[in-house]
């Protein structure tokens, strides 16, 4: 065997190591999508990720995906691929192709579309937001320098578990959310009760489905009804669900005349009850969101609202506070820890 052969030799296994190398690598960059094994094939008019299978070994090495992609859990993308049709779900999509946002609406709120500025080297990435109005319509607002700042309190929190979005409110040295809790990790119907294992409700539904839940007008107007022990720990990081004694200093920052810290099965607080409510003066917008009782049903829409604090008064009771209607002072009382109450979150 000659020089020359052993050089064409050693070259092309230099050219197979090399085309094996690369194809691994993009196996094992392609193998981070993980998806279940009910996933249906490409051509299926919708494409379930949420991990348990390599998605190399599936068919969608170097394939587009069609239709409708909904993705659940954490993700690892590697490389460029192509989606086309719809992106259901929310996080923050990288422009690096010069695509065109998806649309912003129900599906996609919380969604942030980050694009890449690929003109002049003067000109800026722009950040945009799928957000939605008081009036019931959704629109991309653009993230601005001047918007990336310290969050203060006023400004709206965007909860990161389910990119729902809560006005804040200052009252005294407090900071408050202005809108009840609707994180839903399940749901059950008002049958369904304990004292120690955490449930939550949504008003007049009876199912266990979380996505029917959130599609009612109750959940998206009153929120989430949290038995006690769900509700001592659902606020997100950064919150915290108020003691009974920052429960009073709330109400007693907003009366003006007697307001009792220790009573018990008692209003007072005048007029706290009504600068709390909707369209009070202190900005928190309390609604008459009803409660969950436990024998089983749901009482008092429209008529009353209750508010858990994360002291306990015993083994099977804690503390609350109830606006009603029709009272300008504050009820405080104990109930059962089964009992299904709002929450609004103070921030730490």
């Amino acid at each position: 065997m000659n020089k020359k052969t052993n050089y064409i030799i050693i070259f092309s296994l230099l050219v197979v190591l090399t085309v094996g190398t690369i194809f691994t690598d993009y196996i094992k960059q392609l193998g981070t999508i993980l998806a279940d094994a009910s996933v249906p094939n490409p051509g299926h008019s919708l494409s379930e990720i949420e991990g348990g299978q390599d998605l190399a070994t599936k068919g969608y090495v170097d394939t587009a995906m069609t239709d409708t992609v909904r993705t659940s859990g954490d993700q690892i993308i590697g490389g460029i691929k192509t989606f086309s049709n719809t992106i259901v779900g929310t996080g923050i999509i990288t422009n690096a192709s010069g695509g065109t946002r998806p649309a912003c609406n129900a599906s996609t709120r919380g969604l942030m579309w980050y694009e890449f500025e690929y003109g002049s080297s003067e000109q800026d990435d722009n950040l945009y937001i799928c957000r939605k109005f008081s009036n019931d319509t959704y629109a991309y607002t653009a993230v601005t320098a001047d918007d990336i700042t310290a969050w203060d309190c006023g400004d709206d929190f965007i909860d990161p578990r389910d990119s729902n979005i809560y006005p804040t409110v200052q009252i005294g040295t407090q900071c408050w959310m202005a809108k009840n809790l609707a994180y839903l990790p399940s749901v059950v119907g008002p049958g369904t009760g304990s004292e120690t294992t955490p449930h939550y409700y949504v008003y007049d539904y009876t199912g266990t489905d979380v996505s029917a839940a959130k599609a009612t007008t109750n959940y998206t107007t009153y929120g989430v009804l949290y038995n006690w022990p769900a509700a001592t720990t659902i606020c997100p990081i950064g919150w915290h669900l108020p003691t009974d004694a920052e429960q009073y200093t709330l109400e007693n920052y907003l009366s003006t005349g007697t307001c009792n810290a220790s009573r018990v099965n008692a209003w007072d607080c005048n007029p706290a009850g009504t600068a709390l409510k909707a369209g009070g003066s202190s900005g928190f917008n309390a609604l008459m969101s009803g409660f969950r009782n436990t024998n089983g049903s749901f009482y008092s829409l429209g008529s009353y609202t209750l508010f858990w604090s994360s002291s306990a008064s015993s083994s099977s009771l804690a503390w609350f506070r109830y606006l009603d209607a029709g009272n300008s002072t504050v009820f405080r009382y104990s109930s059962y820890k089964a009992d299904g109450f709002s929450v609004r979150c103070l921030r730490d």
